[in-house]
């Protein structure tokens, strides 16, 4: 009688342990993909949370810059039959006018107002010349996605403020729902004052 030949000696694998095989790298791939999304999510949130950061740190400079020549805070100013009044969402200041050369303009003011209308989401920048000036008229969003602006002034009455400050808070939601948000404050000292 010729001996049997048995499955000791049959190389290969088997079904089962072929299907073993197959649940231990599915498993493993599931694992992977997991990480791999939760690294891409939390990268694209840094990602929003800087873009926030920069664009608000570039807006309040934008202001600082413009600022450098204002010399008192307005109680309010009206252009094109729209007052801005100042308080706590809005500042008017006036900048003394310039001709195109540089040289004061006796008794004639430019004004700058920063400002956040009512239900909105940007913060907006006038800058409203005298005839005589010689700096260009400004009529821009500074940004958007703001989620709260808080003008503080050092006095009770603004008017006769020298230093105020800007928090300046910025918000988007994610794909996920999650808010990302920046604050900033920044204080601006009147150097004409």
């Amino acid at each position: 009688m010729l001996p049997k030949q048995g499955f000791q000696n049959r190389k290969g694998l088997t079904l089962v342990e072929l299907l073993v095989s197959i649940g231990i790298i599915a498993i493993v791939m599931v694992i992977m993909v997991t990480i791999l999304a939760s690294q891409n999510s939390s990268f694209q949130e840094e990602s929003i949370r800087n873009k926030l950061a920069t664009d608000q740190t570039q807006a309040l400079n934008d202001i600082q810059y413009n600022l450098i020549s204002g010399s008192e805070i307005q109680a309010s100013y009206t252009d094109n039959g729209i007052t801005y009044t100042t308080d706590e969402n809005t500042v008017v200041i006036a900048m003394p006018t310039i001709d195109a050369i540089g040289d004061p303009v006796a008794n004639q003011s430019d004004m700058y107002i920063i400002d956040k209308p009512t239900a909105s989401s940007l913060m907006h920048i006038l800058l409203i010349t005298d005839p005589q000036s010689g700096r260009l008229a400004q009529d821009k969003t500074a940004i958007t996605n703001v989620s709260d602006l808080v003008i503080r002034y050092d006095n009770e009455d603004p008017t006769v403020s020298k230093t105020f400050s800007i928090t300046l808070e910025v918000s988007q939601v994610t794909g996920k729902s999650r808010v990302i948000k920046s604050l900033q404050t920044v204080t601006y000292d009147l150097r004409n004052a």
